[in-house]
């Protein structure tokens, strides 16, 4: 005869086996969704890889010299976990590095992530053209405002504009050093009897902050007379500027819509830093940022400002 019956009210054994059944169930979900050291879930373990690859994306943007070890610890991000960075060089120029993530406290990786990394030296320039099939030599991540275009000046030619009022940056995935030279030329096009425009060329920059060292070219556009106010500048992580040195005031005439071109740069050996704008040269002496990628930035107010030919050599 069937245990269960169709019949009004419950039968003893139904409700025991019942009881049973749902205990299974209970047992079965706590186990999967309890968080111990010892019993990793699928959510750590996939919130640990995503914090894993997330510290390998800060190796990829440190320069070779840069990437040490880190003895296991609590992650700073998240306490329910610990990790640690294993390098080793395994010869000259080449070093070998795990990213390991553990739940806090126990003895089981529920991550791990290896890779490579070459020291070589940096050897780049972008000059924005497509030039049939050869790839771009950077691969820029810009904020919005950033787009490559035929330059107005010179239709043979392309340059990458930025036209947003605000500041906007952009920079190179994967290109970081420490010790290098950098340079790039720009102009601006006027929109207005009146308007300026904030020039900014950078480097040993952390590209999640946006804190590093810039030559920083002021530009005052009144009707056809531009006037140019060149700065060597650090940018600390909270955003404050501070001057590091300056260069005499610049000015020239210009005909139509748009300023004659000028080149910039910047060259890092150690604490020693220098700068030019065109033939001026400048340079000072700093030692809070030491490896980093180059960036891009700019503002502008009835203005547009053109970048081309940013070249980069060191390591």
């Amino acid at each position: 005869m069937s245990i269960f019956l169709k019949r009004d009210g419950f039968n003893l054994i139904e409700v025991i086996i019942t009881i049973v059944i749902l205990s299974i169930i209970a047992t079965g979900l706590s186990s999967l969704f309890s968080v111990t050291a010892d019993t990793p879930i699928i959510l750590n373990r996939r919130r640990a890889y995503m914090y894993a690859e997330s510290e390998m994306e800060k190796l990829f943007n440190k320069s070779y010299d840069d990437i040490t070890t880190i003895s296991r610890t609590t992650y700073p991000d998240d306490g329910d976990f610990d990790y640690e960075i294993i390098v080793n060089e395994v010869e000259t120029g080449l070093k070998s590095v795990r990213v390991n993530f553990y739940a806090s406290g126990a003895t089981e990786k529920i991550a791990e992530l290896y890779s490579l990394f070459v020291k070589t030296a940096l050897s780049v320039c972008d000059d924005f053209e497509e030039n049939g099939d050869r790839p771009p030599p950077l691969e820029w991540n810009p904020t919005s405002g950033w787009r490559v275009v035929e330059d107005p000046t010179d239709r043979t030619n392309h340059v990458y504009r930025y036209v947003g009022r605000d500041i906007g940056y952009t920079y190179p995935s994967s290109l970081s050093g420490s010790n290098y030279k950098e340079e790039c030329v720009f102009f601006i096009k006027s929109q207005s009897s009146l308007g300026f425009s904030h020039v900014y060329l950078g480097g040993r920059v952390n590209p999640e902050t946006g804190s590093g060292y810039y030559i920083y070219v002021d530009v005052f556009l009144l009707f056809n007379i531009a006037f140019y106010r060149p700065y060597l500048i650090k940018i600390d992580s909270t955003g404050d500027e501070h001057t590091l040195s300056t260069l005499p005031i610049f000015w020239e005439f210009f005909s139509g819509n748009y300023t004659p071109i000028h080149r910039i740069g910047l060259k890092f050996d150690g604490s020693n830093i220098s700068y030019f704008f065109d033939s001026d040269t400048g340079s000072a002496s700093d030692s809070e940022f030491t490896s980093g990628t180059i960036m891009l930035r700019g503002e502008n107010q009835n203005t547009r400002i053109y970048f081309d030919d940013v070249c980069v050599e060191g390591e």
